[in-house]
């Protein structure tokens, strides 16, 4: 019984010999790569390479920006004439005519007229309802889809 154990345990020992396990992989390449990417990421982060930072979008032009601005106060004139003829006066306020519109003031005149004044980033425009609207808006509508076909 002894002798059996003896035999195999030597079993054993000579088959764990055979079998080599491997030992911890060397780090310098894994040190090396996380250097590499460490170093790329400092690159991306601190320089902020021209390359890939797209142009900034110009302006449109002045003309586009006019066109725009007298379509939406042409917009605005419209809900406000449309509360006109629907309550025989001129809104107190702008918000009694819809929603107003973004960067458009109004000033009730009397309870016939009225200004409406707009504001865009380079242009200011008046108009008052003694004006025509029509000649208000006048090419505004060929204009922008000129400037945004031209772009």
């Amino acid at each position: 019984m002894i002798a059996s154990v003896l035999k195999h345990q030597a079993e054993r020992a000579e088959v764990r010999e055979s079998v080599r396990i491997p030992g911890p992989k060397p780090l310098l390449p894994q040190l090396i790569g996380l250097a590499m990417a460490t170093a790329v990421a400092v690159y991306f982060w601190f320089g902020s390479p021209a390359w890939i930072e797209p142009d900034p979008i110009p302006p449109p032009p002045v003309e586009v920006e006019v066109a725009a601005l007298r379509l939406s106060m042409f917009v605005q004139a419209q809900a406000i004439e449309n509360y006109r003829a629907a309550n025989g006066r001129t809104p107190a306020f702008l918000e009694e005519a819809g929603p107003p519109r973004p960067g458009l003031t109004y000033r009730r005149l009397d309870a016939r007229t009225y200004l409406l004044q707009g504001q865009g980033d380079r242009v200011r425009l008046t108009y008052t309802s003694r004006d025509s609207l029509p000649a208000f808006l006048g090419a505004a509508a060929e204009a922008l889809l000129s400037g945004a076909l031209n772009r």
